[in-house]
């Protein structure tokens, strides 16, 4: 979970199966995102970086009018177990339309081999 008393936070989990190099990332729900109007829609938009280069783009359906949105969605990417160290997950919570519509909020993640 990524915190900011500022923007709000976003819960997002990360699960990789190496047996057949997908990763999957589920987008949970954000909470306290701050916006002026409480009737924001949000949604997420996930992206597959492959060092400074996107390789995949994905997005959640919009979560209507909450400042509190609740997504529980589910996306698969193939991942090469010798792309892995090069890989990253950004996550954004984009305004649907309206006066925010410039919010976004990024989380980047990273991942890192155990050796």
């Amino acid at each position: 979970m990524f915190r900011s008393s500022d923007i709000g936070e976003i819960n997002v989990s990360l699960c990789y199966n190496p047996t057949i190099e997908r990763l999957t990332v589920t987008v949970c729900e954000a909470k306290d995102l701050k916006f002026e109007d409480e009737a924001t829609e949000t949604y997420v938009k996930i992206l597959l970086m492959n060092g400074n280069k996107v390789t995949k783009t994905k997005r959640t359906t919009i979560s209507k009018k909450s400042t509190n949105p609740s997504y529980n969605e589910s996306f698969h990417f193939k991942l090469a177990q010798t792309n892995i160290d090069l890989a990253s997950v950004i996550c954004q919570v984009f305004v649907a339309h309206g006066a925010h519509k410039d919010f976004n909020f990024v989380v980047k993640l990273t991942f890192y081999k155990s050796h």
